[in-house]
C-alpha cells in the first residue's frame, strides 16, 4: 500500500504544480506570493464579503449557507477528534 500511496501523493502534487503554472500563464502573472494568496483567500472565505454583497443571497439563503458551513466545520472537528483519540491514542483532556 505504501508505494501506491506515495505514487498517488506524488502525482497529486505534480498535478497541483502544473495547474498552478497554467493558472499563472493564463493570468499572465510572472511572480506571485503563495502565502499572501492563501491568506487573502482564507480571509475572503471567512468574511464572506462578496457573498454578502450579492442581492440574490439575501436573507434565508445567507442563513442556510452559514448553517451548512457550521455543519462542515463540526465534521472537521469530529474528524480531528477521531484522529487524536482512535488513531493516535491520545486521551481527551476532558475525559
Amino acid at each position: 500500500m505504501s508505494p501506491a500511496f506515495i505514487f498517488g501523493f506524488a502525482v497529486g502534487i505534480m498535478g497541483v504544480m502544473k495547474f498552478w503554472a497554467d493558472m499563472k500563464k493564463a493570468a499572465k502573472v510572472t511572480s506571485g506570493d503563495l502565502g499572501g494568496s492563501i491568506s487573502a483567500t482564507a480571509k475572503e472565505i471567512l468574511s464572506h464579503v462578496t457573498f454578502k454583497s450579492c442581492n440574490a443571497s439575501a436573507g434565508p439563503v445567507y442563513l442556510a449557507f452559514h448553517c451548512v458551513l457550521q455543519f462542515v466545520a463540526l465534521g472537521i472537528a469530529t474528524a480531528i477528534g477521531v484522529l487524536y483519540i482512535d488513531i493516535l491514542h491520545i486521551e481527551s483532556p476532558s475525559a
